[in-house]
């Protein structure tokens, strides 16, 4: 009887708490982006959007079935074309736009990783709302596909993980059309099977034989959308253009450098800019491979223990390097005519590293405070 009668109060405290963190996470992220309505636009929101395509009266069809977009992300088009419809050529709304969007990211980012049972959930994903990393992202109103991509990978991520819990199938064929919407926002977010097959083994330390038959759809999809991303990225938006000429052993070595500054840039993120200078990279030269062999010693060390604290830091890790595999450097993109690396980059794969550190600290405060305090370990 005592468990029939506490469990609705249970029931009712576990909602409270939920609105309690669904507010506080959105109070902070409306505080910390009040500026950015005052912004205005920059560098090529004007192409991206007032000089859009897609703003003429076919501008849909020629979007959604043709390659004259210089990318195929139609669903981000459409995005623009809808807003148009609202705040013409003020940026304001479209700045409000992308605060709610990554409003929303964050909130299912939080779910997510309650139903991964992550430990302090909460606070990593007050990190995630705040973080300064993420400021490009969320400000620039050219950067929509990013924050919209994101919105459709996490909402994909969210269902499938509700079918693995429900065994329902629309869940299942949910998740596989908003992972859709989710390449046709920007194709960066390609490795979401990926990402499913590590949440599997993170829930259950094994994937079987059915996990990997449920996956190839998402494959297929990625797969498509990868084929489609390079194409329109070197046929239109980078075209005669030469971007950069190194060879596969410098961008394996420069993809060994991005990876550390992501990093460093995720756990001290100081001295951020729009635009990083380009490195020379010399693979002739044995330094230059030190940040990949740097990176296969943690990876082999996790290995080794990762049946205890190995575990968690392959999850992490091995989620931030997927996630920014697309961008490393092995396919040219125009942007990396300017820079090999730029914050809005890591906006998706950030949260390995956050998650990561918030947790190893935590663990550590918690080990510091005990023997301060007398409680028995």
């Amino acid at each position: 009887m005592a468990v029939r009668s506490f469990a609705p109060h249970d029931h009712v405290l576990r909602k409270s708490s939920t609105a309690a963190g669904a507010l506080l996470i959105l109070g902070i992220i409306a505080l910390a982006y009040i500026p950015a309505l005052k912004a205005g636009f920059v560098w090529d929101d004007d192409s991206m959007l007032t000089g859009n395509i897609v703003l003429q009266p076919d501008g849909l069809y020629r979007s959604w079935f043709t390659t004259e977009q210089l990318n195929y992300w139609p669903v981000t088009w459409t995005n623009y074309r809808l807003e148009h419809v609202l705040w013409k050529e003020n940026p304001t709304g479209y700045h409000a736009t992308n605060i709610l969007i990554h409003a929303l990211c964050t909130l299912l980012l939080w779910r997510i990783l309650v139903r991964l049972k992550i430990p302090v959930a909460l606070p990593i994903t007050l990190i995630f709302a705040v973080h300064p990393v993420n400021v490009e992202s969320v400000a620039w109103v050219a950067q929509r596909k990013t924050i919209l991509s994101m919105l459709f990978f996490l909402s994909s991520l969210a269902a499938y993980l509700k079918f693995d819990r429900t065994n329902k199938r629309r869940w299942y064929w949910m998740s596989v059309g908003l992972f859709v919407l989710a390449v046709l926002s920007k194709g960066t977010v390609v490795a979401l099977p990926v990402v499913i097959l590590m949440c599997v083994w993170w829930l259950r330390r094994t994937i079987k034989r059915s996990d990997v038959i449920r996956s190839l759809p998402f494959f297929a999809v990625s797969a498509v959308s990868s084929v489609l991303e390079i194409w329109f990225q070197y046929t239109k938006a980078i075209g005669a253009d030469i971007v950069r000429s190194d060879s596969l052993p410098a961008r394996i070595a420069g993809a060994g450098m991005a990876v550390w500054f992501y990093i460093y840039k995720a756990l001290l993120p100081v001295h951020l800019v729009f635009i990083y200078p380009r490195w020379q990279i010399d693979p002739a030269k044995w330094f230059s491979w030190i940040p990949d062999l740097a990176l296969l010693a943690v990876f082999g060390l996790c290995w080794r223990y990762r049946a205890s604290w190995g575990r968690p830091v392959l999850f992490a890790l091995g989620y931030f390097i997927v996630m920014l595999v697309p961008i490393l450097g092995f396919f040219n993109t125009y942007f990396m005519r300017y820079s090999l690396v730029a914050d809005h980059y890591q906006y998706a794969a950030i949260i390995g590293v956050i998650a990561l550190a918030t947790v190893g600290g935590s663990r550590l405060a918690t080990r510091l405070i005990k023997p301060a305090t007398g409680v028995p370990k």
